[in-house]
């Protein structure tokens, strides 16, 4: 392998060539591995009433579980903006609160 990455760096052409064969080679590996993916699930739903339903109920159920993780989401989204507005608000008064004491008068002597 050493000398092929010597040979690569030495004709720039030849590394390309290699680069797209085994890019080719890589897409080619990915579609057969969702067409026997579709097939597969082909297979599944083709299996009568029975696996048709198993089917549904296993849809039904991916579907719910991401409607609950988005949801939950969105809950936790809510939550960090209403922490940070409350932060925010915190080092407001603090700041207002430091700048009024600055400009208070007072007398030290009576």
């Amino acid at each position: 392998e050493n000398m092929n990455s010597r040979q690569e760096n030495r004709d720039p052409q030849q590394a390309f060539r290699l680069w797209l064969k085994k890019k080719h080679e890589e897409q080619l590996k990915e579609r057969k591995t969702e067409e026997l993916r579709k097939q597969e699930e082909c297979l599944f739903f083709l299996q009568g009433t029975e696996g048709r339903e198993r089917a549904f109920k296993q849809w039904l159920r991916r579907k719910r579980i991401e409607k609950l993780a988005e949801q939950q989401a969105v809950r936790e989204r809510t939550r960090q903006l209403r922490l940070e507005a409350k932060h925010s608000k915190q080092l407001q008064n603090h700041l207002y609160m430091s700048e009024a004491k600055a400009f208070r008068f007072t007398d030290h002597y009576n």
